[in-house]
């Protein structure tokens, strides 16, 4: 299951996903760096390779024979216009979650999320180390510029394993809740941690705070689960969220898929 919505009804949004036998993928373009952020998002889901890399040399070589034909022709495309400087000077920047099902792999790079959620056993783990990388800047596959080691994770994927691939600001909400809910004191340390930031994300979670959650699964992931029918319930629920103020507004996207 999967839905994908911009930030308002009259808005392209800047997140592309793939979803096929061989990847499932998420990219966030960062309208914020250059230009055509959507458009490179949905270049590098499309040109995921078929089996996973074995490591950041092999990533690195994968984009360095990539980027070339994007620029070729997005090059070509800004010629006249008013921001055919920018993609020049700045290029094109988006993160991106890839997932190989039959392998068990998955690579992140930036600050979109790859949870793998266990309802059983009340556990939800992050492709990122905290939440706290939530409030950097964050890592971002530019054409233009290197990627870099630290930006980039390989994971193996366990057996029969249920895999969320979030953009970022739906994972805040998602990771937030789950630390909110949790019974373990770590997790609730953690979670005033992340509601004293002097930031966004610190007031999105202090606003979470004020949430009478107790079951991280009938409260947060059920009612998800049922949003993610159509499109429009989505949206909905969504804007049910920012009105309580405990959801930023962007680009959300949100894929639910089970591993054999």
């Amino acid at each position: 299951m999967h839905q994908s919505i911009s930030k308002t009804l009259f808005e392209l949004p800047e997140d592309r996903f793939r979803m096929d036998e061989n990847v499932i993928a998420l990219a966030d373009g960062a309208g914020g760096m250059g230009v055509y952020a959507g458009e490179w998002a949905s270049y590098l889901c499309e040109h995921l390779p078929s089996i996973p890399w074995i490591d950041f040399a092999a990533f690195e070589n994968w984009l360095d024979t990539i980027w070339e034909q994007f620029f070729d022709l997005f090059q070509v495309q800004s010629q006249n216009t008013n921001w055919s400087a920018k993609f020049i000077e700045e290029g094109s920047a988006s993160t991106l979650v890839a997932v190989w099902p039959e392998y068990h792999k998955a690579a992140v790079y930036g600050d979109s999320v790859l949870f793998v959620y266990d309802a059983q056993h009340g556990t939800l783990s992050a492709s990122l180390a905290s939440p706290l990388e939530l409030n950097e800047s964050p890592y971002l596959i530019n054409w233009h510029e290197p990627v870099y080691e630290a930006g980039f994770r390989l994971i193996d994927l366990p057996k029969q394993a249920e895999i969320w691939l979030a953009s970022d600001t739906l994972a805040q909400y998602l990771w937030g809740t789950f630390l909110k809910s949790s019974g373990n004191f770590d997790d609730q340390q953690l979670f005033r941690e992340v509601c004293q930031l002097p930031s966004r994300l610190g007031g999105l979670w202090e606003n979470m705070e004020r949430l009478p959650l107790q079951s991280f699964e009938k409260e947060v992931v059920q009612p998800l689960k049922s949003a993610l029918i159509s499109a429009d319930s989505f949206r909905e629920y969504v804007e049910q969220l920012q009105s309580q103020k405990v959801l930023g507004i962007d680009d959300m996207t949100l894929i639910i898929h089970s591993l054999a």
